[in-house]
């Protein structure tokens, strides 16, 4: 004799509870992971814009030295400092 409407409803509704539960923990755990990646895509990016900042602020330098025959001056993060004009210094 089959269960009654009530045990199956029951039966039906634990097994799609479980189903949801499984869904939801794997979804979170996807989403965090994601989160991650995207996370170090963000740290990789950052460091090749240095890269290629400091690149370009070195190409600069030596197409001024090229044309002008002197180097500029850079400050200690590699970037190039602006010449003081009339001080004799620069």
């Amino acid at each position: 004799m089959p269960g009654t409407d009530v045990e199956q409803w029951d039966r039906l509704l634990g097994d799609v509870s479980h189903e949801l539960t499984t869904l939801s923990t794997s979804t979170e755990d996807d989403f965090l992971q994601i989160g991650d990646h995207l996370r170090r895509l963000f740290i990789q990016a950052k460091e090749v814009t240095e890269v290629a900042t400091s690149s370009a602020a070195l190409i600069q330098g030596r197409e001024i030295e090229r044309k002008h025959g002197r180097a500029p001056r850079h400050d200690q993060k590699g970037q190039q400092t602006p010449e003081r004009v009339g001080t004799g210094v620069g």
